[in-house]
C-alpha cells in the first residue's frame, strides 16, 4: 500500500503519543 508508506511519518508521530496515553490510562486505571 503506497498510502501506508506515505503516511509512515504521521503513523510514527501518532504511535508514540498513543502508546504514552495508553500506558498512562492503564497506570491510572490500575492505580485507582
Amino acid at each position: 500500500m503506497v498510502t501506508a508508506w506515505s503516511g509512515v511519518g504521521v503513523s510514527e508521530q501518532l504511535a508514540s503519543p498513543s502508546w504514552v496515553v495508553g500506558r498512562t490510562i492503564s497506570v491510572l486505571y490500575y492505580d485507582s
